[in-house]
């Protein structure tokens, strides 16, 4: 997380943070959909250690479902491994 984006963070008290993970569409859905949670509790976790109250924080995994790009290519894999964060206010 760059400075930038915990100070943001931190100056929105009232904003609730909403992170997602998403894993590449390999193997069983079961495990991309674990994977994405264990993300989602680690970064959790990260942001909590960094200041956000717990209460402000949510996650929720989203496995292999969504694709930003194709299952088919090494590459494409990569950037559907990825989080993202939601700032929800008010």
């Amino acid at each position: 997380m760059t400075g930038g984006a915990h100070r943001c963070l931190s100056a929105s008290s009232d904003a609730d943070v909403v992170d997602e993970p998403h894993a590449a569409d390999v193997g069983r859905p079961e495990g991309q959909m674990k994977l994405s949670i264990e993300r989602a509790r680690t970064i959790t976790d990260a942001l909590e250690k960094r200041g956000i109250a717990r209460d402000r924080l949510m996650y929720q995994g989203r496995g292999g479902e969504e694709p930003a790009a194709s299952n088919d290519t090494e590459t494409g894999r990569a950037r559907n491994r990825r989080v993202e964060i939601i700032i929800l206010e008010d």
